[in-house]
């Protein structure tokens, strides 16, 4: 990933996480991206972006190459924000948190990160992977209230509790770097339909796309949003992508509490429209409605029709 195109001078608004990087410019950093899809390369430029304007002497590692190297207990190891904390995407990046803990006795820092209101998963979890730890320091950002006010009741070990803005939000237009300016073609829904799409959230059909499935590159993912006149999307970070390039965007809860929480900490303030449900016309309920014609339009055939249609006609 390229990082030296990122601008230091506008656009920062994590400013408690600036704080602790200022705090410790003097150390070297290492940062671990868990991977994932494009939205969570936004975070990692945001927060390389942080990094940058804070002076830090930093190493950007892959979890694959971060795992092959030793650590001293003078390093601050940095672990990219997401929403992984949940049981259905509880996966390798808990694991090297897990390792990390039984590892390493430096300093600790948990990027900005939406955790699961679930008590009964979260408190185990949490303990699973870092109740044995001996950090010298531990920091976690939470990214909204919720997830702040849930870590006071979950923390197995003594650890500095932050809430601050998901670092995505640090990027302005001219941080993309992918070429894309908005050109408002079309209406984008940008919706997902994975295991954090809400039971019964109604889809237009006939538009909706979302970018992750259908990119080959973040510059292409940044595309499909750069070219829309309006966003209306359950994805975080398809919304904070459309608030980045100024487009307005409408914002859709997803099946846990992280959609709303995020909006109402850092996007309602931004001009992010939060609706519940979409309008849908009478022939996406007879979709919806009929599974047989909602597998013809979730298949990929139908998606690569979509996709076409929407990167070469722009319609």
């Amino acid at each position: 990933m390229n990082i030296e195109n990122l601008k230091a001078d506008e656009g920062i608004v994590s400013k408690k996480l600036f704080d602790i990087f200022q705090r410790f410019s003097d150390r070297e950093f290492i940062f671990a991206e868990p991977g994932g899809n494009y939205g969570d390369y936004l975070i990692y430029k945001g927060a390389y972006k942080l990094a940058k304007s804070a002076n830090l002497k930093f190493t950007a590692l892959k979890f694959s190459e971060f795992h092959k190297r030793t650590y001293s207990d003078e390093t601050i190891i940095y672990i990219h924000g997401s929403g992984g904390f949940v049981p259905w995407w509880f996966d390798s990046g808990i694991e090297v948190i897990k390792k990390i803990s039984q590892e390493f006795k430096g300093f600790l820092i948990l990027g900005p990160t939406t955790f699961s209101d679930d008590i009964d998963f979260l408190k185990p979890a949490l303990y699973d992977c870092m109740g044995n730890s001996h950090f010298k320091k531990l920091f976690i950002f939470a990214r909204e209230q919720k997830s702040y006010s849930i870590l006071e009741k979950c923390l197995p070990c003594p650890a500095e509790v932050i809430c601050d803005h998901d670092t995505a939000l640090n990027l302005v237009m001219s941080d993309l770097s992918t070429g894309a300016k908005p050109s408002g073609r079309y209406d984008l829904y940008a919706m997902r339909y994975d295991k954090e799409r809400p039971t019964g959230q109604f889809y237009n059909y006939f538009f909706w796309l979302d970018p992750i499935d259908a990119s080959s590159s973040f510059a292409e993912w940044v595309d499909f949003h750069a070219h829309a006149k309006k966003i209306i999307t359950n994805r975080a970070h398809s919304a904070i992508l459309g608030n980045i390039l100024g487009i307005p965007t409408v914002m859709l809860p997803n099946n846990y509490h992280k959609n709303r929480s995020i909006w109402e900490n850092s996007l309602n303030d931004r001009g992010v429209q939060w609706s519940e449900q979409i309008d849908c016309s009478f022939l996406n309920r007879v979709i919806e409605a009929n599974p047989a014609l909602r597998r013809v339009f979730t298949s990929y055939k139908y998606r690569k029709i979509l996709k076409f249609r929407l990167k070469y006609f722009r319609i």
